[in-house]
């Protein structure tokens, strides 16, 4: 018996950037640029150290294709580790029960052929929109704020006890669907909550304000009875996933108790158009897909030992 599963998203591995001190005046638009880009180079400081931690993502999520209805809700835990500054997911429980014995037989297999692809070079390639994936990034836009976006600070509030300056961020020119991921951020208008203090990024919102932003990514089948040893999964085609404008994503972060900034909850919900195509060539129907997913993130704790993966 074949079947499809999705693959979990991965995106690379963020640059080293140095830790910088607070603005003195944010009232005109320069102020307002410096103040976000020394927030941007303190979110990709703390990106990196956060490959030192494992944590749990617990997701409650529901999918619907539009002319079936939708289905039910799901609860999904998964722990998140890094490994060689790669980031995995194990799928650990469901409906905060632990997955049945043919579930975690699956996940086991699962996980050993994401391992040996990356062993020979050609592991996943990035997809997944927004919440649905995760990787060392976890935002599409901000990388990219200070030189392609204009930005406008709309004011002050307070987020988890803390005073933040609210900055609204839009594309400064449409993106090209004929160019590489690097123009994905041009699809999206971002709003951040910035701590006035620290100046690092407490909260984002990142809303899709184009239609067509298209993602590939991998179906894979397997054969029953999976076998962690030698697991029978393969590539078994392509879903070319075009989403539609109103696409949004929230992600908040919260400071532990060593300093570091983890994800502390996450959002998303939108709509998208799904076409597959098998390893044959043949296209399947059409057919477009509703999704709604809040994640919370608990469990912090830091790797005591470094793990590499080995041939």
């Amino acid at each position: 018996m074949l079947g499809v599963v999705k693959r979990k998203p991965i995106l690379g591995l963020l640059l080293l950037v140095p830790l910088l001190g607070p603005v003195a005046t944010r009232k005109d638009g320069a102020d307002t640029n410096d103040l976000v880009r020394r927030a941007v180079a303190n979110y990709q400081r703390r990106e990196l150290l956060r490959n030192d931690y494992t944590y749990l993502a617990r997701m409650r999520w529901v999918d619907s294709v539009v002319r079936r209805g939708p289905r039910p809700h799901i609860i999904d835990t998964y722990e998140v580790m890094f490994l060689e500054g790669t980031p995995y997911m194990k799928h650990v429980a469901r409906d905060d029960r632990p997955l049945p014995p043919d579930m975690q037989r699956f996940e086991d297999a699962r996980l050993e052929a994401e391992t040996k692809a990356r062993r020979a070079g050609h592991g996943t390639t990035p997809a997944g929109l927004l919440g649905h994936r995760l990787g060392p990034k976890t935002a599409w836009t901000l990388d990219h704020l200070t030189d392609e976006f204009f930005l406008r600070r709309k004011g002050t509030d307070v987020v988890a006890g803390r005073r933040v300056d609210v900055i609204e961020a839009v594309p400064n020119k449409k993106p090209d669907p004929s160019t590489s991921s690097q123009d994905y951020a041009r699809y999206f208008k971002t709003t951040l909550w910035i701590d006035v203090v620290e100046l690092e990024i407490v909260k984002a919102r990142e809303e899709l304000i184009e239609d067509g932003l298209t993602l590939n990514q991998p179906q894979f089948s397997w054969s029953i009875p999976l076998n962690s040893e030698n697991p029978q999964i393969s590539e078994s085609g392509m879903s070319r996933m075009t989403y539609l404008r109103g696409n949004v994503f929230i992600i908040q972060w919260t400071k532990i108790a060593d300093g570091v900034w983890l994800p502390q909850k996450s959002y998303s919900k939108g709509k998208a158009r799904v076409a597959r195509q098998m390893a044959d060539g043949q296209a399947l129907p059409i057919f477009f897909i509703n999704s709604d997913a809040e994640t919370t993130y608990s469990g912090y704790k830091k790797f005591v030992v470094k793990t590499r993966i080995t041939p």
